[in-house]
């Protein structure tokens, strides 16, 4: 028997987890009976504690989609090198607003980093590869890995020296991790492993080049980075607000404790609590 919840088609689940900022206990259990051949439903409950938004329903994952004429314009739009707000917005006017819209902006992000990973030239990912093997060789302690796509692409490369890995048995109780440089020629984000030595110094613990931020990838990274440090998970790991990268620490480093950056937290809260006296107080007792 297989039990699996009816808010995620497709996928299997081995419980049921409450939906967490109302902790609603509205549910749709099924069992694929193998002895009959059928699928039955065990348990439900339809009471929600909460207002329903059918409209809504789209944004689910299993029903995202982004049509291939779209794909087509964002496509050709980078290429032509308008910036990614700008794309988001033509292609919503497109749809006749956001409300028939069957995608978000983050799926336009990432489809538009799967198209730049897939054009790099085979010159520039040729060199990459042969510098990282030149540094392993020179240095047996050197780590790299890479990711390809099922066309033999290069998709994502992770490496770190002997001065990182060795420098984070000393000092990996707490590390930071931040994905948000896009300063390279590709928009592939760069992402750093960062802790702290005894001095307060930044110290480098290995970095990556990724071609989007989607739990999968973050779920590879995490795997290829604690296998690089020997399996020895952080106690404690620092990043900012990121639903894909939260979802990969739950599974990949189930037993380190994940908190936000404050840097992002105040960066953001004068725009989150609006104007007034209340604002001055909390802005006043977070300094």
């Amino acid at each position: 028997m297989q039990q699996i919840d009816g808010d995620s088609v497709g996928a299997y689940k081995p419980r049921w987890r409450g939906e967490h900022s109302t902790n609603c206990k509205a549910l749709l259990l099924i069992r694929d009976d193998m002895l009959c051949g059928h699928w039955r439903i065990t348990r439900m409950v339809l009471k929600h504690n909460h207002v329903l938004r059918p409209r809504s329903v789209r944004f689910f994952r299993c029903h995202r989609k982004l049509p291939d004429f779209v794909k087509r314009q964002i496509e050709i739009n980078d290429r032509a090198g308008i910036p990614q707000k700008h794309l988001f917005r033509s292609v919503i006017a497109q749809s006749d607003g956001f409300d028939n819209s069957t995608y978000i902006e983050r799926d336009l992000y990432n489809h538009i980093m799967r198209s730049r990973s897939i054009q790099m030239a085979e010159g520039d990912a040729a060199g990459m590869l042969k510098y990282l093997q030149q540094c392993q060789e020179a240095s047996p302690d050197f780590f790299y890995n890479t990711e390809v796509d099922p066309n033999g692409h290069l998709k994502a490369v992770f490496w770190a020296d002997a001065h990182c890995r060795a420098t984070y048995k000393h000092f990996g109780d707490v590390i930071s991790f931040d994905n948000t440089y896009l300063t390279n020629k590709y928009g592939m984000p760069f992402s750093p492993f960062v802790g702290v030595n005894q001095h307060g110094q930044t110290i480098l613990l290995g970095c990556a080049l990724l071609p989007d931020e989607t739990t999968e990838t973050y779920c590879w990274l995490l795997k290829t980075w604690l296998s690089c440090m020997h399996n020895s998970a952080p106690k404690g790991i620092i990043t900012n607000q990121c639903g894909a990268m939260a979802n990969a620490i739950e599974q990949v480093l189930p037993s380190t404790r994940h908190r936000l950056c404050l840097w992002h937290i105040m960066k953001k809260l004068p725009t989150k609590i609006g104007q007034g006296a209340r604002r001055e107080h909390i802005l006043h007792r977070s300094q």
